[in-house]
Order: C-alpha cells, then sequence, then structure tokens
C-alpha cells in the first residue's frame, strides 16, 4: 500500500533524459487524424532509430510525446539537433502533406527507476524544458550545458533561470540555423514563462578595451585576448598556447559533493554545504561553476584527479569533509588545480551546532577570495585590488564590475553601471582615487558605445573625473586612465601618452595597466613594443577571461607582419566553444587565403554566430576600405556586412 513505497530503497540514478512533443498535435488530429497519425508515425520512426544510433532507451510514449534516457549529455543532444535538422528538411519538401514540428528538452537529474519507467524531478524537468524550448528547437538544462559546451561545437543562448511551481531550472537554447534567438535572463519576454508553465500539462510528461574612435593620422585597433604564444618563445616565462580543444577562457570550477562523517542522521548537511559553495562561488561572473547535478553526475562516473581535466575541461575542483564529534564539528576544504595537481588553497574550521552555516559561509567567502586571485585576475593585481576593500563581498563586487565592463556592448555596460552603483558605496575613504577612476571608466565606454544622449555633457564630466583621479599621485590606475581617455578625446599626443603609461607600468604593472599600454603602443604605431607589453599581460594572468588580451595580440601580430605568430599563439584554443569573434574572423580570412575554404566557412559561420560586430573588427585591424585583403576575402566566403 502506501507505505510499502517509503519502506523500500528507493533506487535513484542520474539520468540524461530527452523529452519530444509535437507542436499543435491537437489542432493537427482536428484538422485530419488519420493525416496526423500516418505523419507522426513516420516522424517518429526517424526519431527511434536516432534516439538507438545514439546508445539512448525510449522508456516512455505518450501519443504524440517520447522520453528516453541517454548514457551520456553529448549523445542526448547530438540526438536531438540531427532529428530537429531532419525534422526542418522534411517540412521543406513541396511533397510534405503535413508540416509537423517538434519541440525537444533535455535534462540531466536525479530520477527514480521503477521497472522499465523513470520518474522524479529529472524526467519532469526534461519535460519543462521541452515545453519551454521554441518550435524546431531544442531547450537544455544548465547541468547538460555543463556537460557539452566544451564538447561539442554547438552555441548556446542563456535564458537565465525559469521557474515553474517547485522547480527552479537554468535554461540554455541551443543555436540552429533554423532558430530564433530568443530574450534571455536579464529580460524574458512573457510568452518564454507561459511557455514553462504550459509544461505543467506536458508533465504527465580595466580594464581594457578601447572603442578605437581613431583619426587617419593615429593607427589603431581594437582588439582583446586569448592565451598562447609564440612557438620559439615558450618557456616558464612566456604565454604559451593551450592545446586543450575543450579550453574555455573562463575557469571551469567543480565542487566534489562533500562528505559526512561521524553521523549518519545528519547526511543531507553534506549537500546542503555542497549546494551552499555551488551558490557562493557562483556569485563571481568570472568562473564557470558546474552544478550540483553536475557535481554528483562526475562523482558517480568515478572520473577523478587529474582525468577530470581531459575528460570534462574541468581546470579546479573543490573537495571536503564535514566530520561530527557529538554535537560539535570541523569542515575541511580544499582546492585543487588541476593543470598541475596541487592543492592550490586549504582551510578547516570547527564549529558547534549553531555555528555551522556562519563557519561554512565564512570558508565559502576564504575560497571565492582564493580563487579569483589565483586563478583569474593574477596574484599581483588581485591582492591589491582585495586590499582596497573591507569586505571579500565588496571585493567581490569590484570584480563582477570589472568584468561585465569587459564585455564591451550594451548589455556589458548596463550591467556594469548597475553594478557601480552599490560599488562607490562600499569604496573606503582612504581609496578614494577609485570614486573617481571607475566612474571615469563607465562614462568612457557609455561615450565609445554610442550610448550617450548628450555627448558634450558626458565629455565634460569624464574629463572632471580623469583631472579629480590624477590628483592621486601614488596609483597607477589615473596614469592609464588619462593616457587612454586623453589620447582619445581630448587631444593627448602619443609622446604624452606614452611617457603615462611608462609611469603607471613603474608604479605597479598590473595585468590591466599592460594592456592599456599596449594599446597606446600599438594605436601610436609601435605593434612591437605593443605585442611585447601583451605578452607581459598574459604571463600574469592565470586566465584571459573573454580572450582580451589574446584578441588584441592577434591584432598586433597581423599589424606586423607576423602572421605566423598567430598560429603558435592560438593553437586548438580554436576550437574553444567562446573564441572570440573577432579572431574567428582572422581566422576565416588566413584559412580561405591559403585555400581551406570549409575551414574558413567554419570560422566565419562561428564568428557570425557569437554577433560580432564587423565594424569593431574593422577597427581592431585597421581596416580603412573595403577593398581591403581581409574583406575581400571574407566577402568570397559570403559574409554580409550589412547584417553586423
Amino acid at each position: 500500500g502506501c507505505t510499502k513505497m517509503s519502506e523500500e530503497k528507493l533506487n535513484r540514478k542520474v539520468a540524461v533524459i530527452l523529452g519530444t512533443d509535437v507542436v499543435g498535435y491537437s489542432k493537427h488530429i482536428e484538422a485530419d487524424e488519420n493525416l496526423t497519425l500516418r505523419t507522426y508515425e513516420a516522424r517518429e520512426s526517424v526519431l527511434l532509430a536516432l534516439i538507438e544510433e545514439h546508445g539512448g532507451r525510449v522508456f516512455n510514449t505518450g501519443g504524440d510525446s517520447v522520453l528516453a534516457e541517454f548514457p551520456s549529455a553529448v549523445d542526448a543532444l547530438e540526438c536531438a539537433t540531427s532529428f530537429q535538422t531532419r525534422m526542418v528538411e522534411a517540412n521543406k519538401q513541396p511533397d510534405s502533406p503535413m508540416k509537423m514540428r517538434f519541440r525537444l528538452g533535455i535534462n540531466m537529474g536525479d530520477v527514480v527507476k521503477r521497472g522499465d519507467n523513470l520518474l522524479g524531478d529529472g524526467v519532469n524537468i526534461a519535460a519543462r524544458l521541452e515545453a519551454l524550448s521554441q518550435p524546431d528547437g531544442v531547450s537544455i538544462s544548465k547541468s547538460v550545458h555543463d556537460m557539452v559546451a566544451q564538447k561539442t561545437r554547438h552555441k548556446f543562448h542563456d535564458l537565465g533561470l525559469q521557474k515553474v511551481k517547485e522547480n527552479a531550472f537554468h535554461a540554455f537554447d541551443v543555436i540552429m540555423p533554423h532558430t530564433q534567438k530568443r530574450q534571455g535572463a536579464d529580460g524574458t519576454k512573457k510568452p518564454l514563462l507561459m511557455a514553462a508553465l504550459a509544461a505543467v500539462a506536458v508533465i504527465g510528461a580595466i580594464f581594457f578595451y578601447v572603442f578605437q574612435e581613431q583619426g587617419a593620422s593615429k593607427p589603431g585597433n581594437q582588439v582583446i585576448s586569448l592565451n598562447g604564444s609564440s612557438a620559439d618563445q615558450t618557456s616558464e616565462n612566456s604565454p604559451s598556447a593551450k592545446t586543450s580543444a575543450n579550453k574555455m577562457s573562463a575557469p571551469t570550477i567543480l565542487v566534489m559533493p562533500i562528505d559526512v562523517i561521524g553521523q549518519s542522521e545528519v547526511e543531507g548537511i553534506g549537500k546542503g554545504v555542497t549546494e551552499s559553495l555551488i551558490a557562493t562561488l557562483s556569485k563571481f561572473v568570472g568562473v564557470t561553476v558546474l552544478s550540483s547535478s553536475t557535481s554528483y553526475h562526475v562523482a558517480e562516473s568515478g572520473i577523478a584527479g587529474m582525468n577530470l581535466k581531459t575528460a570534462f575541461g574541468i581546470d579546479h575542483v573543490v573537495s571536503g569533509t564535514v566530520q561530527y564529534l557529538g554535537d560539535a564539528g570541523r569542515i575541511n576544504l580544499e582546492l585543487v588545480d588541476l593543470d598541475d595537481g596541487t592543492v592550490s588553497w586549504s582551510d578547516k574550521r570547527d564549529f558547534t551546532a549553531e555555528s555551522l552555516f556562519r563557519v561554512q559561509d565564512e570558508l565559502s567567502q576564504l575560497l571565492l577570495a582564493d580563487l579569483a586571485i589565483n586563478a583569474v585576475v593574477g596574484v599581483n593585481q588581485g591582492a591589491n585590488w582585495a586590499n582596497s576593500f573591507n569586505t571579500i563581498e565588496d571585493y567581490m563586487l569590484f570584480l563582477n564590475w570589472r568584468q561585465e565592463w569587459r564585455r564591451l556592448n550594451r548589455q556589458g555596460y548596463f550591467a556594469s553601471e548597475k553594478l557601480l552603483k552599490q560599488l562607490v558605496k562600499v569604496i573606503p575613504q582612504e581609496n578614494s582615487a577609485w570614486l573617481y577612476v571607475l566612474p571615469a571608466w563607465q562614462v568612457f565606454q557609455k561615450i565609445t558605445l554610442g550610448l550617450s544622449i548628450d555627448k558634450e555633457a558626458d565629455l565634460k564630466e569624464l574629463k572632471n573625473l580623469v583631472e579629480r583621479a590624477s590628483e592621486t599621485t601614488d596609483m597607477e590606475e589615473p596614469y592609464i586612465l588619462s593616457a587612454i581617455v586623453g589620447f582619445y578625446f581630448f587631444g593627448l599626443q602619443c609622446d604624452e601618452a606614452i611617457s603615462k603609461v611608462t609611469t603607471a607600468i613603474q608604479l605597479g604593472g598590473s595585468v590591466d595597466t599592460l594592456s592599456g599600454a599596449a594599446r597606446i603602443y600599438g594605436v601610436c604605431g609601435d605593434y612591437a613594443r605593443a605585442i611585447e607589453v601583451s605578452k607581459q599581460a598574459l604571463i600574469r594572468v592565470p586566465h584571459d577571461a573573454g580572450w582580451s588580451i589574446t584578441r588584441n595580440l592577434v591584432a598586433y601580430y597581423y599589424l606586423n607582419g607576423q602572421e605566423d605568430e598567430v598560429q603558435a599563439l592560438i593553437g586548438d584554443n580554436i576550437n574553444a566553444p567562446d573564441m572570440h569573434g573577432e579572431v574567428l574572423f582572422y581566422f576565416a580570412y588566413a584559412s580561405e587565403k591559403r585555400g581551406d575554404l570549409e575551414k574558413a566557412q567554419e570560422y566565419l559561420d562561428r564568428a557570425k554566430q557569437a554577433g560580432t560586430s564587423i565594424k569593431n573588427f574593422k577597427r581592431s585591424f585597421i581596416i580603412k576600405s573595403d577593398s581591403h585583403d581581409i574583406m575581400q576575402s571574407l566577402e568570397r566566403l559570403g559574409l554580409d556586412q550589412t547584417s553586423f
């Protein structure tokens, strides 16, 4: 009876679930039942064959829907995208009597096995993702995205957090040639949310970017970043090209399930601490933190140690224990860098039943600070910045502002502007120069992105902020700020700008200062010096988030006639899912130039999918005419400049 289920141990596991459904099935039935059934039978046979081909197993069907489980998230994704591509082609055929379209959703999560059937939230969320999906599209959960993003060439559009009754799940659209890009997390449209709600019925189922407004006499380029170096200069003091095709510009963090030792009745604490760590680390936008579903899936896989980097593209692993002795206990945490297998951080705290959550939060914040400094922004720069703020929370607010600002687009500007309003309230008075430096960069970006309503007023404000910041003479940031802003907007000559960046380097030489100095050398035509300084910046930063420094370096190599160095710099990183579009545009040109049209087209398509501005690319590479070799090459590949 009712008690039997609770008395028996549930057969649980983590599974990858694919859910499918026909768009407007009821209307098809009302219009022509026989034709609908025949068409669905034909389409379903294609689906079932693909599921079998990709190692899946159908465990439930319901008229116009299918639920299947797969051994891997990649297999499920490839099956889903192949099916939708075939269905789109089938609907295009003139002799197709019925245009039948499908929605597909994929989730990885906890399920309960009952006979051959699977039940539970893992299945429910797959069905909700299917209802959320666009017609002809595929939507996936974050747990699936974490597993596949570095293993496939597919691109994804972040839809943000979706909430349906008791379930909340982070969703992504798979970008395919026939689908539309929908509004995401910052402004999800009501039809998108309503689609998720409809699933209830289905569930029976800086600092451096410069916009580059250059005059005719001022050569310049806007570029930003990757990680690598020339083959003949690889040493412990030179950046070298990574060889992993799965490399991402931001480090990927896995929090392994926390073990509980000593009291079986508090085993739920382990999951709670694991979830809390993931939530805290996820507050920093400069890292990719894998979901808890992924954590448990990896733990079940038996893969450990250095093999996690090869298998999943993971850079750092957090692990630990909660040890109980009576009513008291101890939390132990450690962070392992999978590049060399060393423990880069560890700490422990004793707790009582009343202090557990406070101690857990303290350790999480310390771990986050270490991760941000040692794995993202670099030790020297990160430690100096951390000392400028009173709390770790305030420091994270600053790093998130910086990360959003460095996206160099409208969305990043508005996100960073919102963060800056909070940030200026917590900057200590003894570091008051930051009160002028940070708002100055914000206004600078507002102008260069063309967002000014009153440009003259903004320029006046910018000039005042730079002057106030420059009253502080013992910090590097005001010097690099005045060099960049002065050169672009207030007539500062190259010799004066170079003098300022030289002083900034002498005062500290942080990664952002070196990147800014490279910008000045570049726009002043000294590409060799720009290359040298950019390489110094790459050495000092553990991860070149957004490929910012590398993207600039690609342009400097090109402008200095060192195109052979680009391949040594980028290496297999060209396959990185988040590779910058400007680098991809360049590789499309280089591939077309040597006659590899297939590769050239692939790079061009990826650049377009990334939404890269062709205007910014032309500024970066100082392309002043459409008759330029690069533009002629891209146009031969089918680039339509009017669409950018």
